[in-house]
Formats: C-alpha cells, sequence, structure tokens
C-alpha cells in the first residue's frame, strides 16, 4: 500500500491518500497495455509513414485501460483476471499485425510508384 497524502493517518506522518496496488497478472497486463499504448503514440514521431489518424484515440484508450488494471487490478477474481489477460494479449496481437500490415502495403505502394514512374520515362 502507498500513501500519498490527504489527512493525517498519525500525529507525525500527513498522508494525502492510500492507494492500493498489488503486483498480479491483471496488473501487469495493464502495464504492458499501457506500454503499447505509449508505443503505438510514438509510432507517429518514430515512422510517420505508418501511423494514422485513429491511432491516437486506440493509443489514449489503451493507456486509460493499462492504468484502470494496474490500480484497480487487485480487485479481480483469477477467472477474470485470465480473461482480461487474454483479450489484452489478442487485443495487442492485432494491433501487431495490423500495424505490421501497413508496412508491408506502405513497401508496395513504394514500389509500384517507383516502377510506374520508371515505366512512363
Amino acid at each position: 500500500m502507498i500513501n500519498v497524502g490527504l489527512g493525517w493517518s498519525s500525529a507525525i506522518t500527513p498522508t494525502l491518500a492510500m492507494v492500493n496496488v498489488g503486483l498480479n497478472i491483471t496488473s501487469i497486463v495493464g502495464i504492458a497495455l499501457a506500454v503499447s499504448g505509449a508505443g503505438l503514440y510514438a509510432l507517429r514521431t518514430v515512422r510517420p509513414g505508418l501511423a494514422r489518424d485513429h491511432d491516437i484515440f486506440f493509443a489514449a484508450i489503451a493507456l486509460l485501460c493499462g492504468g484502470i488494471m494496474f490500480f484497480q487490478g487487485w480487485r479481480q477474481d483469477p477467472i477474470l483476471q485470465f480473461g482480461q489477460f487474454m483479450l489484452t494479449g489478442t487485443a495487442i496481437w492485432f494491433a501487431y499485425e495490423a500495424i505490421r500490415l501497413r508496412s508491408i502495403a506502405t513497401e508496395q505502394a513504394k514500389r509500384s510508384t517507383r516502377s510506374w514512374t520508371m515505366s512512363v520515362r
């Protein structure tokens, strides 16, 4: 348990708020989801040709859901944790696959544009 501050828990140490954080599978999945959301947002800077406008929306959703899972994951029972693990794993896999297919489509478009400009000359 982390004491952040709001009120006085004792006469000596002020406590701002109490945040209960436990490290379990849901918290780890929450961290992974938040990191993948940040990575999706960073894709805009690293590889702007692959980024799409709707990636910002999905990055924000991933960061929000990852934060909720990290801070509220201790409340879930094991079957919900397993379901959340499977759902998050599937979502991350499909995001990876979509970005990989964007990369392939971009490369094919560049190649076809180059071959078309060479044939026109």
